[in-house]
């Protein structure tokens, strides 16, 4: 239907934006990106600042002449604001489904839900287009040897498969296949089933060699220290590790 265009558009470019963090995220292309720097300067990238191009031993010469890092993140820096605009505008079209049929809101919840938990993932994009891929996300892989695998395989590659299997149910809902109450609840089903599964698997096998912490920064907040309150309330509040691993351990005994 033509007043679905709009959104199934938004939808397109949304699941462009995942499936580009795919391949930016894998290791084959952190590798590309930052072989240069390892083998010829050995730094640790956790002596420096959250800058592209920070800190000595070579490394900011080099950044500098290498318009490729630039390059790579204007790019993420654009992917990233257009899949935040994209899941943002979802939120209008929930607050519009709901409006429009106050008896029965259960495709409005859906949309919003899916547009919060959609946003989750964009996390890590949005400190990569701060940060940069030096040393930000050298750091945390330095930290973190699996970090990319696990952020591809139990991130965006989940959220990928789960944002197109509700796509497909609303195909189905347009077709009158399926009713509104049918996709509605299925689709809350299936994104708290996905971040459920990936959370608590992750944590199974890649622990301690991955982490899924939401604010990721390359040193760990200072505890005791009053102007990084906020930081440190954000940093334990967002740490899903520690999450499923209570889970694990006071609910499956694991």
């Amino acid at each position: 239907p033509k007043d679905a265009q709009p959104l199934f558009r938004k939808c397109a470019v949304l699941q462009m934006s995942i499936c580009y963090f795919i391949l930016r995220f894998m290791p084959h292309t952190s590798y590309l990106l930052h072989r240069k720097i390892i083998e010829t300067n050995d730094v640790d990238f956790r002596a420096h600042g959250n800058q592209c191009g920070g800190g000595d031993n070579g490394v900011q010469n080099w950044e500098l002449d290498n318009h490729i890092c630039v390059f790579v993140q204007g790019l993420d820096i654009i992917v990233t604001i257009i899949a935040i605009i994209c899941a943002l505008s979802f939120l209008g079209f929930a607050i519009d489904a709901k409006n429009k049929n106050n008896n029965n809101p259960i495709i409005g919840y859906a949309v919003a839900f899916g547009a919060f938990a959609v946003l989750l993932p964009f996390a890590y994009p949005v400190q990569l287009s701060l940060y940069g891929q030096i040393p930000w996300w050298t750091c945390i892989q330095q930290r973190y040897p699996f970090q990319s695998i696990a952020v591809v395989a139990y991130i965006y590659i989940p959220t990928s498969l789960t944002f197109s299997s509700i796509l497909f149910g609303a195909t189905l809902l347009h077709r009158k296949v399926i009713s509104e109450n049918e996709l509605g609840i299925a689709s809350i089903i299936v994104i708290s089933s996905c971040f459920v599964s990936c959370v608590l698997m992750q944590e199974i096998h890649l622990p301690n060699v991955s982490t899924q912490r939401v604010y990721l920064p390359c040193m760990d907040p200072s505890f005791g220290e009053e102007e990084q309150f906020w930081e440190q309330w954000v940093w334990e509040a967002l740490d899903f590790s520690s999450h499923s691993r209570f889970v694990w351990s006071n609910i499956f005994g694991v």
